[in-house]
């Protein structure tokens, strides 16, 4: 089983669930926005072959449709070969 988290950055970070180590880590080509993320949400296809990654940049008690918060750029990566 893998666990994902993003960073600030945007990266993508891939771990072995049972054990913690670092399996890999994704990362765009492409920078977000400046001022980096703030909350993401990391989701794996259904097959576990793909990463879907959704950032966000909001002040800390924001809320989705608050004029703050902005969604940036939406990526996918695969899996085994990291690429975007």
């Amino acid at each position: 089983t893998t666990l994902a988290w993003a960073d600030r950055a945007g990266d993508v970070h891939l771990h072995d669930a049972a054990t913690g180590r670092r399996v890999r880590t994704l990362r765009s080509e492409k920078p977000l926005a400046d001022g980096g993320c703030s909350d993401a949400d990391v989701l794996f296809s259904p097959g576990g072959g793909h990463v879907v990654v959704s950032a966000y940049r909001h002040p800390v008690l924001g809320r989705p449709g608050d004029p703050d918060w902005v969604t940036l750029t939406t990526r996918v990566f695969d899996v085994a070969t990291g690429k975007e």
